[in-house]
Parts: C-alpha cells; structure tokens; sequence
C-alpha cells in the first residue's frame, strides 16, 4: 500500500489480483501520458474475494482481467469486463454477475439467481457452458442474454412471455414454470422450456392471434379475452 508502479511503455505486467488489491496494494501507473503500459490481472481461486474495480482505480494504466482457473463461488467484485480461459469455471452468484461482461472461452455457472429478479445476464458472453440456478420461487424481471435457467426442484418461476420468448428454462423434478402476459408476446417461442413432473403453464389475458411456439406449455385464456391460433399451432396442446 502507498507503492507506486509504473508500467513502462509498451510493456505487460502480470499479476495476481490479490497482489495488486486496491485496499492494500499499489497503484498502478502507466509511463507518461501517451504510454501503452497494459497490467494483465490474473484471477484465481486465492483472488475470488478481491474487489477488481480497486485496482488501478486511477484509469492509469490499462488493465485485463482474467480468470485462469476454477473458481467456485466468487465473492468479491468483478472489474467491468472479465475474461475467462477455455476449460476454466467461473462460479459467481447472479448478485456479482448483473450488469457485467464476462467472455472468453471457458464456463459461468451463476448462482443464487431467485435471489436478484432484475438481473441483467446478457453480458455474460463466454464461449463455454453459462448456466445459471433457479433456486426459489418468485417472478424474474431481469435478462437472461444467452445463459440457460435450470429451476430446483419444489420452486416455481414466474416471468413473462417476453422474458422467456427464446429462452432455455429447464423445470427440474417438481419445479414449475409460471408464464405471463403471454398475449402481449403473440410470436413468443416456448419450446425452450422444459419440465420434468412439474408444469409449464402459461397465461393469456389479452384478445389477439398468437403466432410463436408453446413448446410444452398449457395456456389458460382468462375470461372476456379470445386467443386465435392456427390448427398447426394448437395441435396436441392444451389450452
């Protein structure tokens, strides 16, 4: 702490993230005001708790991030844009991955996602496996992006035709899928969804024509409204 280190033109310094932690280490600099001094940050599973956004708080230098190797439940805080190496796992609540990009070849595996309902996962990019867990019952308003959804078993997840229209939303065991305003999303696709002994359901509460895939979704049509569908679309569903 109270160190200074300046990255000298042209030149790459690697370094552990907890070496380099802004609560107790240096500041990071880059050699003048036209220097290309880079820090490429280093994380891994001695680092999961270090907050990135404190190094090189000063903007001074410019800095990567990179996760190198398995993490399984990252505590800290991740700089605004993280990497994360091919065959490596990022395991990360959906608290500390809202709003963050994380790309790279590897593996996020997101966590605790019934807990933050306005998550925004579109960020989440990596050309791996990204996964997150449904772990409680209650409505997301958030973006999945491209990560899939598994529910655990004896929860429900309640969100919109919008929310899910694309989505892959797995119901395992006896978990449910709660799907709303269905009608305000006439051309959703639901076939992404899927459930084991639990159910799919899906509510239309509005009069319009209904051009998307129900997948394996039930669709109750409240009173007063019309839901008009093609015969292929309805065939075997129940509605």
């Amino acid at each position: 702490a109270g160190m200074t280190v300046t990255i000298s033109d042209g030149a790459t310094m690697t370094v552990a993230a907890n070496k380099v932690d802004g609560s107790t280490g240096p500041t990071l600099q880059k050699d003048g005001s036209s220097g290309t001094g880079i820090v490429a940050v280093r994380i891994g599973d001695a680092d999961k708790a270090v907050n990135m956004t404190t190094i090189s708080s000063s903007g001074a230098a410019s800095t990567t991030f990179t996760v190198f190797e398995n993490i399984d439940d990252f505590t800290g805080t991740l700089a605004a844009a993280t990497s994360v190496n091919s065959g490596v796992t990022l395991g990360i609540s959906a608290a500390k991955a809202t709003t963050k990009t994380i790309s790279g070849l590897g593996n996020v595996s997101i966590s605790a996602l019934h807990s933050t309902l306005a998550a925004d996962l579109t960020g989440v990019t990596a050309g791996g496996t990204k996964t997150a867990t449904f772990g409680g019952s209650a409505t997301f308003a958030g973006d999945l992006g491209n990560v899939s959804v598994t529910v655990t078993a004896g929860n429900t997840m309640d969100t919109t035709a919008a929310k899910a229209n694309g989505k892959s939303i797995t119901a395992a065991g006896d978990a449910n899928i709660t799907i709303t305003a269905l009608h305000s999303t006439p051309s959703a696709d639901l076939s992404g969804l899927a459930k084991g002994s639990g159910t799919i359901t899906a509510t239309f509460g509005g009069t319009n024509t209904f051009t998307g895939v129900l997948g394996l979704a039930s669709v109750s049509v409240t009173a007063g409204n019309t839901m008009t569908i093609s015969a292929a679309k309805a065939a075997g569903k129940t509605i």
